[in-house]
């Protein structure tokens, strides 16, 4: 369900930017891994943040900025899309602009590690960020704060 709430977001983006975007969606060539933010974790913010990102001729994201999303999430959202280098298919191409959702949420329950989190890139163009909480609370533990 999250996931096609963050499609919907993205499909709104780019019906109300006035900038061309690419006619094919982008998907990743690389990108760096990104923890959740601690202080979101625990503040337990969680949501969608989508980013236009604008790229130079060898696909190297050179400009991001959040166009919606939980302001503890969007700067660590932008921070990690600039080190993003996003592909077609093609070879070297002109500058152009595209976006990138970014999903944050917390799975509560039984884990065996709440300092970690899992960092995955969907459908080219999603990145879903995914942090553990619960397990050592619920056996009367102290959770640590993913990192």
């Amino acid at each position: 369900m999250q996931t096609w709430i963050a499609l919907a977001l993205m499909s709104f983006a780019f019906a109300s930017q006035p900038a061309v975007p690419s006619a094919a969606p982008p998907r990743a060539g690389t990108f760096v891994d990104l923890s959740y933010p601690a202080e979101a974790l625990a503040a337990r913010v969680t949501g969608t943040v989508v980013v236009r990102v604008t790229t130079d001729a060898s696909s190297r994201v050179i400009e991001a900025e959040a166009l919606s999303g939980p302001a503890l999430l969007g700067s660590t959202a932008v921070a990690n899309a600039k080190q993003w280098t996003l592909g077609t298919g093609r070879h070297a191409r002109a500058p152009r602009t595209d976006f990138v959702a970014y999903l944050f949420e917390i799975q509560h329950g039984s884990c065996n590690d709440d300092s970690r989190s899992l960092f995955q890139v969907v459908r080219g163009n999603l990145a879903v960020i995914t942090a553990c909480s619960g397990g050592r609370e619920s056996r009367g533990w102290s959770s640590s704060i993913c990192q």
